[in-house]
């Protein structure tokens, strides 16, 4: 449940901050019903998200640009911060 829910956490950041610069958004997964197999491309797939962001960060001086869906604006959108956010455990 607890890799399950990093996923669409990932996911979460993806759609609020990638979607509108291109950032394919993976599919949500269910916490409770997802198998074993299903999270692991999951998580294969939100990493690559994760990945995209913080290339586009890095082709803008180091900082996410800010998008309309993302309005309440409590998070630093610089790629150190960004980063701290998704490492491993």
């Amino acid at each position: 449940m607890i890799a399950a829910h990093l996923h669409n956490s990932r996911r979460a950041w993806i759609r609020t901050l990638g979607r509108p610069h291109g950032v394919e958004v993976p599919a949500a997964v269910d916490r409770f019903r997802v198998s074993r197999l299903e999270l692991v491309r999951a998580l294969k797939a939100s990493a690559r998200g994760i990945a995209g962001l913080l290339t586009l960060g890095l082709g803008h001086d180091g900082t996410i640009p800010p998008t309309p869906v993302y309005v309440w604006r409590n998070l630093p959108l610089d790629v150190g911060h960004v980063t701290g956010l998704f490492r491993r455990a």
